[in-house]
C-alpha cells in the first residue's frame, strides 16, 4: 500500500487543507512544526509536502510511531510523553488535531510550554454535534477530557493564549451511518463535504492560538 493512499482520508485531508491555509494567512509557513500527539502521522505526512518544512512528531503509541517511521523515514518521530513535550527552537508552533479531548487529563498539558510555544494551532471537535455524538456512543471510552468549544477556548485563554483565528471545517456527519463511517466510502467524501456546507452544522472548529501573556 502507498502511502498516499493510506493517508488519503476524510476528514484528515480537509484538515490539512485548512492548517496549510491558516499558516500561510498568518506567515507561519515557515515555522517548525511539532505534531503530538501524532497518531499515525496523516497530518504530518500531507504538511511535508511542502519543501523544506520543519516537523517533529510525537506519539506515546511505540505502534503508531513506527507507522509514521515506516512511512516519512526523513522526519523526526518519537515515542514519547505529551506532558513532556518540549521545543526545540523558539518558533515552533505546537499542531494539537483532534486529540486534546482524547488524553486522560488536561490541567498540567500547557503551563511549561507556553513559555516556548508561541502558537498553538488545534482542530477540535464539537461536542455539541451530531457527528461527535455519534461517534461517543460507538467509542465511549475514547474521549475523557471533552470541552465544548467554549471551554476549549476559556482553557487556553486562562494559560495566556488568545484566539487568533478560528475556522468551522466538516459538514459531513460521517460517524453517523455505517456506510460513511467506511474508510473506503470516506475517500470521497473529501471531494463532496463543500456542498454540504450550506445545510449542515460544522463538526469541528479549527482554532489558532497566539501567546498574549
Amino acid at each position: 500500500m502507498t502511502a498516499n493512499f493510506f493517508y488519503f482520508r476524510y476528514p484528515q485531508y480537509l484538515f490539512v487543507k485548512a492548517i496549510e491555509s491558516t499558516l500561510y494567512k498568518f506567515g507561519l509557513n515557515t515555522n517548525t512544526l511539532t505534531d503530538a500527539p501524532c497518531g499515525d502521522g496523516v497530518i504530518s505526512y500531507w504538511l511535508q509536502k511542502e519543501p523544506n518544512r520543519r516537523i517533529r512528531m510525537l506519539d506515546i503509541d511505540s505502534n503508531l510511531v513506527a507507522i509514521c517511521k515506516s512511512y516519512m523515514p526523513d522526519l523526526d518521530a518519537k515515542q514519547g510523553d505529551i506532558f513532556k513535550l518540549e521545543p526545540q527552537k523558539q518558533d515552533e508552533i505546537w499542531l494539537f488535531i483532534n486529540s486534546m479531548y482524547c488524553l486522560p487529563k488536561i490541567e498540567g498539558l500547557i503551563e511549561e510550554k507556553r513559555k516556548k510555544f508561541s502558537y498553538v494551532l488545534g482542530i477540535f471537535p464539537d461536542i455539541s454535534n451530531d457527528n461527535y455524538r455519534c461517534f461517543n456512543r460507538r467509542n465511549p471510552e475514547v474521549n475523557q477530557s471533552p470541552l465544548s468549544i467554549i471551554a476549549t477556548i476559556a482553557y487556553f485563554q486562562s494559560k495566556g493564549y488568545a484566539v487568533a483565528y478560528e475556522q468551522s471545517l466538516i459538514h459531513i456527519p460521517f460517524f453517523c451511518t455505517r456506510l460513511l463511517n467506511n474508510r473506503w466510502v470516506q475517500r470521497y467524501l473529501i471531494y463532496i463535504d463543500v456542498f454540504f456546507k450550506p445545510f449542515v452544522e460544522p463538526a469541528y472548529k479549527l482554532l489558532l492560538f497566539k501567546l498574549s501573556s
